[in-house]
């Protein structure tokens, strides 16, 4: 049975919890900023091409991060 609460009853027990909370981190990931962190430069030939990658484990979420560092603006990621 689903019940809703207000945000300041969640807000409170969370604070009291006996176990340790921490906020979640996030991490920017768009081309724009992994090619400023990379290279600098995006090449012209990339920029409409769309990439495809079937299976978002392991090995595909390395090759969805590297395609997008290498200045990929579009990617259809399928698992």
């Amino acid at each position: 049975r689903k019940r809703r609460f207000s945000s300041t009853l969640l807000y409170r027990r969370i604070s009291d919890a006996s176990f340790p909370v921490h906020r979640a981190g996030v991490t920017r990931i768009d081309s724009d900023f992994l090619l400023s962190r990379t290279t600098g430069a995006r090449p012209r030939e990339l920029d409409n091409a769309t990439v495809a990658v079937f299976g978002c484990g392991a090995l595909g979420a390395s090759i969805a991060m590297q395609l997008a560092q290498a200045g990929v603006r579009r990617l259809v990621l399928a698992d």
